[in-house]
Formats: structure tokens, sequence, C-alpha cells
């Protein structure tokens, strides 16, 4: 026999219990099937289970697995059974066996049994004079003296050797006691493939896939690292090991059955649990890892050789147990605020009672689970102390049974004198259960030796109503799932834009006694030799240092890309929830690389930590240090995610635009409401350095094919219709030659870049890529590929081009880079006090900076909630939103505070929870701000002023300023930016008080208008001023007042209106002969479009008329209110006409004087 197959079908007492059915069912041809069911506490287990039933001494559902199989066997299955399920009684188990077959109509098996494991009677008559058998504690030193007399079990660990003996008097079944868990495989191996027992090498590597083996499925993707990215684990297959001559061995797992085998799932089992990767040492053979080769040789095929072995030492391990008094443990759960210190004080509050009692407790434990309590230890997380849910977990152990009972009477009366909220106590009391702790030492190998019997079991196939069947390897049963091929695990992110070591290594980690494996590799070799730096072993101490770890040891395993650590003294501690430390290995994956940053205020001349960051970076940053805060909610689509959710699905969606063809420096329009799919463009492209237009929604055809044109679009994801507009026609009418497009094929004349339509939603149109699509892609793309791309990107890169009318009257495209756009947002975050735990309503819209940038980004900078209460506003449903989700903040231009406060249900709605917020946009009415501080309650509502060339803000009133100054003035310059008045004709800085043109300067200012250099130099000086059109005056306090505008520009309700662009398509129509378009005051939106007409000799034309002919050509915000039909416009000597003489004219005409008087900021 050149190669034997063995499958594994039990990991420990308590797995799948259909699993060897399934693996024969599946595999029915196999040589030999393990099955592993003993450990460390499965024996403590059998113990006290034998001490109620003298019969009960070894784990009875092997059993039914056995009358299970009798069909297989019957039915001429070959396949020999290998399984240390004899525990504490081989003999009693083969006994049980034999009965259950005989039943089931089986034919007749040998059964081998291997004891001679059992060495409890050696050890409790050790005297521990000199000379003589100590059995001193391996993990303490300790001598066996003080515990002898309480030991309930003693097992040495037997080798293959019985194991043998039995295959060798042909067994079909071997049952065994206490062996090493590889054992099993090897004892397999050297039957099969006749080897001797000294021949080391062959051995070493029977022994390294019997390591592989013996956690089932833990080598086929369960609790890997990425264990989210294995596909189908609902039917996980367990593992098969091929295994040839020269001890080399291929591991699989059934075609068809979920998870993977791949190189990262057999190197996270090849460190469980391995001590010094030099000397794995086990009852046959020594082992050495430091030369193993691990490689993908097919889909869900791994090649593992170059094992190294030297001979067995001369003793053999010895698992024991003593009883030690008695424990019980506790859970309750808290919800509400503050709710871990309620949980903590609720442990105090017991504790103290019980003292008071007069109890005594050797060790006592509070652990306030999902609050870093099952692995305390600093940097794995941040601190999430104003979580609502905390789970209560409290474990006492005492050498007195009486108060052991005593606590668990005074635990539940938490229920009713505890904090409100708490539940969870539907399981009563907690129960009392004896402690039994374990005692590893050694024994002289010649004093443990198996002793192997046979057991013959009667045919009684005849008995049977039918005749047996078994599924072949052609039979349908097998075919009845179809896995495509796995793809790669995720791939190690580049160091330099990596945040936790998890985003370079994976790793695994298990007990070793009382010590804790901790093994961690790289992703990448490139990254070995910096892991061999950074992860020494003081650093791992350090960290685990609240866990009372007392020593490190580091192992290097340079050939598998990783370190392997052994902790002493970390699991101590046996009431702990994570008592066996399989979750160390998450809280090494969670160390930071750099030290915590801390988002809010920082001290002068101390950049934000956001400076040198690209959005991407924020973005994995936020999801690591607040993972589980909600991030965003779409109200009105009932969408919600955490920040870590975002951070994935960004990763998904950037990876289906790479899919889609797009590279750093593309640019991706998006033309849609407030929808969700707007928030994972904008993250998306920002990580992959593809730019992001944004597109008004509002736009008309002639709006939007300019855009397409001027901006290169290549990409562009849109909405199918809201309320009236149809988008889909309305991008056909601006790119008619998708009329005639198919297959998702794009080609313009007029918008040459033009190549990708996304639909996101609706019936998709043969020209367009449906969002579903979109993310299908993503599986085409490898998380390395991703990260490729990001690391690419500069913070001064461009990621956003932004869509403002500028002074000729053209809309222009202001180029915003990561810094200029994070740098703000973190600024006016920090004038608002802003922190995670606050949530900012947004019913801006997020085209528009005051969304995009000082809502989401805002949101994400400070990891706060950012809430979009309906695609577009209405005061309803933002007014039903911040009660809903008890935001603390919201944004607005001075319009929509108005409608809020005016409408029906504001004296309905619950707004306690509102604290601060912008309003801005427009020119604030100091009555309406009085009245949002008071009224509304928004004690700190702050005022900014800037404009989207500024990314957007220039000035800021702070949460903390005097009311005075957050109702009369646009606030102070903000940090990192400089504003100066200057003459508007010679350019002179003016003194305080003076009025004259606003200009800044600094990190928000924009890399310029986009293909339109002219006016990129009409807007920014040589010395990086922004001149922005606007006058103002800034007050000796440092504080800036607008006072009005150079810029002919009209501010309706938020909107930018540049007049020219209205009154050049007023020139199409035939009957105009001049057009004047100015602003007027407005109540409610600051300020209305009027325009004054002049008609050509001999034509007509109505109000309604020329209002119907601009409403077909622009956005609606453009159509002019009001309209005045005149012969002449005011105009100087010279002829200029003079804009400001008929805004004076008109708001007399048209009674306005009241609403002109209202006081702005």
């Amino acid at each position: 026999m050149g190669v034997i197959r063995i499958g594994n079908a039990q990991a420990f007492w308590g797995d799948r219990p259909s699993a060897a059915r399934d693996l024969l069912a599946q595999q029915p041809d196999l040589d030999f099937l393990t099955m592993d069911y003993l450990a460390e506490v499965s024996m403590s287990i059998l113990a006290m289970q034998r001490e109620r039933d003298p019969s009960a001494g070894y784990p009875q559902d092997f059993v039914e697995v056995v009358r299970d199989l009798a069909d297989y066997w019957t039915a001429g299955g070959r396949c020999r059974l290998v399984a240390n399920a004899g525990g504490l009684d081989p003999a009693g188990c083969a006994a049980a066996c034999r009965e259950a077959l005989e039943r089931a109509g089986c034919r007749s098996l040998t059964i081998g049994v291997v004891s001679g494991d059992d060495c409890l009677a050696i050890l409790r008559s050790a005297t521990g004079a000199v000379g003589s058998d100590v059995f001193r504690n391996l993990d303490t030193g300790e001598t066996l003296a003080h515990v002898r007399d309480r030991l309930v079990t003693a097992n040495a660990y037997l080798g293959c050797r019985g194991i043998v003996q039995a295959l060798d008097a042909g067994a079909d079944i071997v049952i065994t006691g206490r062996v090493a868990d590889p054992s099993l495989v090897v004892g397999a191996c050297v039957h099969a493939l006749g080897w001797s027992l000294d021949d080391w090498q062959r051995l070493a590597g029977a022994t390294v896939a019997g390591h592989l083996l013996e956690c089932g499925t833990q080598v086929t993707g369960g609790i890997s690292t990425d264990w989210l990215d294995i596909p189908d684990p609902a039917h996980i297959g367990f593992p098969i090991a091929e295994i040839d001559r020269e001890g080399r061995c291929v591991i699989t797992k059934p075609p068809g059955t979920g998870g993977m085998v791949s190189v990262a799932t057999v190197k996270e089992q090849l460190v469980y649990e391995i001590g010094d990767p030099a000397r794995y040492v086990s009852p046959d053979v020594c082992v050495s890892f430091l030369d193993l080769e691990v490689e993908q040789v097919a889909a869900n095929r791994v090649s593992v050789r170059g094992a190294q072995g030297s001979p067995a030492p001369p003793t053999l391990k010895v698992s024991a147990t003593y009883r030690d008094g008695f424990r019980a443990a506790g859970m309750l759960t808290i919800v509400g605020s503050r709710s871990r210190e309620k949980a903590e004080r609720c442990g105090e509050i017991v504790l103290e009672r019980l003292r008071d009692a007069g109890h005594v407790f050797r060790d006592t434990i509070v652990e306030c689970l999902g609050q870093r309590g099952a692995v305390p230890v600093a940097g794995m997380v941040n601190r999430l102390d104003d979580s609502r849910e905390t789970v209560l977990r409290m474990a006492v152990e005492s050498e007195s049974r009486g108060s052991v009972e005593a606590f668990s009477r005074a635990f539940m009366p938490l229920v009713t004198a505890g904090p409100q909220g708490t539940t969870g106590y539907a399981e009563g009391r907690p129960r009392v259960h004896p402690v039994v702790r374990y005692w590893p030492c050694l024994i002289a190998a010649g004093r443990a030796t198996p002793d192997v019997t046979t057991v013959v079991t009667a045919d009684t196939s005849s008995s049977r109503v039918s005749a047996a069947a078994w599924p072949t390897a052609q039979s349908p049963v097998l075919r009845t799932r179809v896995i495509t091929a796995p793809g790669e695990l995720r791939a190690a992110v580049p160091r330099e834009v990596a945040v936790t070591l998890g985003d370079l290594v994976h790793g695994r980690s298990g007990d070793k006694g009382t010590a804790a494996n901790v093994g961690i590799l790289g992703r990448s070799f490139e990254d070995y030799p910096w892991l061999v730096d950074w992860l020494t072993a003081d650093r791992m101490a350090r960290y685990f240092e609240p866990l009372g770890v007392t020593k490190v040891d580091r192992y290097a395993l340079p050939n598998l890309g990783g370190l392997n650590f052994v902790l002493h003294g970390v699991l101590r501690r046996g009431l702990r929830t994570d008592a066996q430390g399989k979750a160390l290995a998450e809280a090494v994956l969670a160390m930071p690389l750099r030290e915590p940053v801390t988002p809010g205020p920082v001290a002068e001349g101390v950049p934000p930590w956001v400076d040198g960051l690209t959005i991407g970076q924020v973005l994995r940053e936020t999801a690591r240090r607040v993972p589980h805060r909600t991030a965003a909610v779409f109200s009105a689509q009932g969408w919600r995610m955490t920040w870590a959710e975002l951070d994935r699905e960004v990763d998904r969606v950037a990876r289906g635009l790479l899919g889609l063809g797009f590279r750093r420096g593309d640019h991706f329009g998006v033309w849609a409401t407030n929808v969700p799919e707007w928030l994972l463009l904008q993250f998306a492209t920002a990580r992959i350095g593809v730019v992001l237009v944004t597109v008004n929604p509002s736009y008309r055809p002639p709006e939007l094919a300019y855009v397409l044109a001027q901006a290169d679009i290549k990409g562009l994801a849109l909405i199918d219709r809201f309320k009236t507009t149809d988008y889909l026609a309305s991008l056909v009418e601006a790119v008619p030659e998708l009329a005639t497009a198919a297959d998702g094929r794009v080609t313009s004349t007029r918008c040459p870049h033009l190549k990708t339509i996304v639909q996101l939603r609706g019936e998709v149109q043969p020209w367009a890529t449906s969002w579903e699509g979109l993310l299908a892609l993503a599986d085409g793309v490898t998380s390395r590929e991703l990260a490729v791309e990001s690391l690419a990107i500069d913070c001064l890169d461009p990621v956003n081009i932004q869509f403002t009318s500028g002074t000729t009257g053209e809309p222009k495209g202001a180029t915003l880079s990561h810094r200029n756009i994070l740098m703000n947002a973190f600024y006016a975050g920090t004038s608002q006090r802003m922190a995670a735990a606050d949530a900012i309503c947004v019913p801006v819209p997020l085209y528009h900076c005051f969304g995009c940038v000082l809502g989401s980004l805002c949101g994400l900078v400070h990891g706060a909630t950012v809430v979009f209460p309906a695609e577009v506003f209405h005061a309803d449903t933002t007014l039903a939103a911040i009660e809903a989700e008890r935001c603390t903040a919201v944004y607005g231009v001075p319009t929509m505070f108005i409608a809020m406060l005016e409408h029906a249900d504001f004296p309905r709605r619950d707004l306690a929870s509102l604290r601060t917020g912008i309003m801005a946009g427009s020119p604030c009415p100091i009555e309406l701000m009085r009245r949002v501080t008071g009224v509304m309650g928004a004690t700190e509502m702050t005022i900014g002023y800037g404009q989207t060339e500024a990314s957007p803000l220039v000035t800021q009133t702070r949460f903390d300023d005097a009311i005075a100054l957050r109702v009369g003035t646009v606030g102070r310059v903000i940090p990192g930016c400089e504003a100066k008045i200057v003459d508007p004709e010679t350019g002179r800085t003016l003194a305080d008080g003076q009025s004259g043109e606003f200009c800044a300067r600094g990190h928000g200012v924009m890399l310029g208008y986009y293909r339109m250099p002219e006016a990129t130099a009409r807007a920014l000086d040589p010395e990086g001023w922004l001149h922005t059109g606007d006058l103002a005056l800034r007050e000796p306090n440092g504080y800036f007042r607008i006072t009005g505008r150079l810029k002919d520009l009209v501010i309706r309700g938020g909107e930018n209106i540049f007049p020219r662009e209205i009154e050049e398509v007023l020139y199409e129509h035939p009957a105009v002969r001049d057009v004047q378009v100015i602003g007027v005051p407005d109540r409610r939106f600051g300020e209305q479009v009027m325009a004054w007409v002049s008609l050509r000799d001999g034509r007509q034309a109505t109000a309604e008329e020329l209002k119907a002919f601009c409403a077909a050509r622009m956005a609606y915000f453009k159509v002019p209110h009001y309209w005045k039909f005149v012969d002449e416009f005011p105009t100087t000597v010279t002829g200029k006409i003079q804009k400001f003489r008929m805004r004076e004219i008109s708001i007399v005409e048209l009674g306005l004087e009241d609403v002109a008087r209202i006081e702005t900021a």
C-alpha cells in the first residue's frame, strides 16, 4: 500500500454526532477513521460520571456512533475505526459496542481493546522518598504529597504500540484509553505501511499528520482567524490525510462539503498547542517542525512534508486529576446606561454580603462580558464604558460546599435588588460543582505499557429484515451540494496602513496546563523579519500582565513565517470564562500597531490624529476603535450598520469597483438622493483612490451632460426615480447613445470618458450594471489587490470633485483632497464637542459638502453615528429621526430649522437628546438662532461659514461660545487656517471693524477647479489665498461677521445659484432680448431668485411661459420665483447695470422690507 487515507470524525467529546456516518457516506473507501474523545476536562467528567454509575467510565455516545455504522460494515465497508473512546474503562466500552453491533444485525467484527494507561495505583502508592517517584507537577514543581489522598484519576499518555498490536491482530475497531492524540494516526500508519517503531523520520511525519487531524474541523476552517470568509460553514467537512510511505501527507476534505483546506488553515493547526516547535514530544517520537514545508497543491489540498524525528524520551506524560473543593458560576445580563459600572457594583454587593456572613473563598471573579471581561488586557479594544448591555458573570471556589451554596443563594436576589434592566435569569440559581484539578507529571515509560485484548462480535446480519445498504462514491448523496473552489483567505494589508497586528497576521491559541500556547503566523513572508523584531517575548509579557503571566517563551518558525509563544501562568485561575486560553490569539491580533489615537480636541500646535491619513485609513481605525457602535442609519430604508460592518461592506464595494475596472485617479459620479449606496460609494471610492464626483440630484439633462463631460466622469451611479423625476430617462436625454446601448457598454461622443453606469435600484437597463452585479464582482478581487490599491493613495490626492457656481456662471468642479475634507470634518466636530456617543441627524443632501463632509466624515472622524432621516429633507421625518435615534446634533440651513419649528409635529416630539449641531449654508437670522437654542433645546448649536472651495468651513462658533457670539457672528477661523479682510480694489489688508473681501488660506483650501486653470487663478492667488467674494469684517475679539457679497451670487436655502447660468438659459428664449437675475430676501429660504426681463420688439411672453422654459432646462431651485418685465435696467453713468438698485426696487415693490430688515450673522 503506497498511500493510505485516514479521516477524522471527532475532535472532542461532544462533537458533531453524525460526523462518522457522514464522512463514510461521502468517502466509504477510507482506510482508517480516527475519533478523539479525551482531554483533561473529559477525564475529570468521566471520573465524576463513574462515581455515580460504575459502568459509565467512558463516553457512552460513542456506542451510538458504532451502532450507526453497522450498516456500513455489513454492506461491505472496510474502513477501520480507531478511537480513544475507552476513557477510564476501555473494556466496558468494548462490551457495550459489541452488544450494540449484535443488536443492529451487523456482520462479525473484531474489537481491539488497548488499556494499560491507568497508573492511579502507582501515584497513590508513591512515597516521595529520595530516589523514588515523586511525580512533581510539571507546571509548578510541587511534589504529589499534598494531593495524593485526593487523586481521582491518573492516566499515562500511551503511544501507538498498542494500536499497532490491535490492528495486527485484525481489529476492525480499536478502542483505547488515554493515548497521545497523534498516536491514533501513527498506529494506523505503522500497521498499514509496514514501518518499524524506530523509523523516526516517518513516525515524525505521521505525528504531524495526526496533530493536524486530531482537532477535526479546526484544519478545514473551523475556529480559523478568517472564519467569516470560510465557505458554507454549516456543512463544514471533516479532514482527511493522505499519507505516503515516507510520512508525507496531503490534507484534504470530502468534495461538496463546506469549509476550506488552505495553507492558512493548515498552518494555524500546526502551531496549535505545540510548545517548543523544535521538540514536539510524543510517546512515539520527538518531532521538529522547523523544516516543515506547507504548499497548496490544488483546491482544498495542502501538502505537508519535512518533519524531522528523533527518539522519544524515556518517560511518559501523566494526566492526573484530584479533588480540590467546590465551585459555582452564574450569569445575568444588565441592560441600560452605564451597564458595566452597574454589573461591577452587583458583583461587589454579592461578595460583600458573603463576607459579612463569614464565608471564605479560595478565589472569586467578577467578569463583565462584552466589556473586555473575557480577556481583560489593556489595548485589546477601547473601553465601551457607555455600552448599554453587559453580561455579568460571577464565579467562586471554596473548600466549603456550604460557602459555594451560599453564593448560589446570594446571586439570584440581584434580579429584584439589582439595577433596572437586570435580566437573563431563566436558568435559575448557579449550580454547585466539585472542582477536579489537573496534575501533569512524568512516569518512566516502562511502568505504563499497553495491554491489548480483542473481542469478536457475533455475526447477526442474518437477523436483519432487509439487506444492509450504504452509499457509494457514485451515490446521489455525495452530489447534493455544489461548492465552488474556495478563494484565498484575507490577505495582509500593507504594513504602512495596518492598524492592528491582525491586519498582518493570523493565529491560534489553546492551553498547555496552566500555561497558554499562542501561535502567530504572518499573512505574508515579507512581513516576517518585521514580526520577529516587533512581537517580542517582552511585548507579550507586558500585554498579558493583567492575566498574571509569569514568563513568556518565544519560539521562531521561519519556515512557516510564524512565532510560537508559551505564556506561563495565565491560566492558573480556573474560574475565568476563557479557562483554556482559546481567546488569547484574538487578543494578540487586536494589538494596536501604534499608540492608540484619541479623537477629540487637541492641544495647540499638536496636529489632529487624522492629519496625514486617507479616508480609507481613518475608516479602518474608527472600525477598530469603536467596532460595535452604530455608524450610519438611513431611517427611510430601515438600514443601519456598525462601524465594523460598514468597514467590511466598504471593502466589498471597493473590490466591486476594482472588478469593474476602476483604478486610482478615475472619476466616478453619484447622482442620487440620500440613499445608503451613496455613503458606501463615498468611502469605497476613497479607499481605492477613485475621485468621487458629487452630482446634484436636481440637475436637468443639460446640466447633467455638462458635468459628465466637464468632470471626465468614467462611471456614474444613479437611482431610477424619485417622486416625479425619472433619472434613467434624464440620463438617456443627456447621453442619447444610451438609447441603443446594451450589455453594459457605454459610448458617448459628448462624454467620451463615460464607460460604466451603475443602477442603484429599479429594473436594470440594458446599458447599466445593477448594484447587486457590482457586489458580485467583489468575489473576483482579492483583499491583497485591494490593499495594493489602497497603499498607493496619499492624503494629498484628490478624493472629491464638488460642483459649485463661480464667477463666470458655469458650474465649477472644486477638487478636494483627503486632507482637505478630513481636517475640516475633524474641526467641525471638535467645535461641537463631538464624540463616539453622539448621533448626528443629517437631513441635508449628501451631494453637498454639508452632508458628505460635515455629516458623514465628521461622524467617521469622531466615531459618532450619522442618521439620514429621508432621501430629501422633510420636517416631519427629521423630527421623527431625532426622537427615534436620540440624536444629539442636527444639521441644516436656516430654512430647514424654520420648517421644523413651525411643523405641527414639533410640540409632540421628544427632542430632549439634542445638544448641538451646525446651522450654515446661508445667512442665519438671529431670532431663528435664539429659537433653536431655546425652544428646540440645542443649547450648543454652532454657526458655520465657508464654501465648497474651502472644504467647506472657514469659521465656526464653538459649543461654549457666549450666546451673543453664536447669534451675532459666524465664529472664529478654525485651527490650521488663516483669514484676512482685504480691500477688493487694492488688495490691501484692512483693520478690524472694516468691511472688505473675506480671504482664507490653510488646510481646507481646494486643489483647484478641475480643468479650469483660468478660473482657479482668479479664485486662488499666488500666495494661496482663496478669494471668497463675500464681504465681511473682523471684530477685535477675532470673530467674523458676513456683511454682504462681492460675487453676483444668490443663496437660496443653502443652494449656491449663479445668476449668469439662469441668464444664459433665458437668452435662448426667442422672445427675450435681455435679462438680469438677482436675489431678493425671503423669510423661509433666505433668498429667492428674481428675473428682470426685457422682451424683443414685437414679441410677447408671460411669466408662466418663461418659468416653464426654465424648469425644463435647470434644477427647480434655480427657476426664478419672481418676474419683472422692463424696457431698461438701472445703470451707472458708464452703462454698468446696478444690480443693487434692482434689488432695492424689488424689495419695495414686493413688500419685502420687513424681511430685508431681519438680522443675520
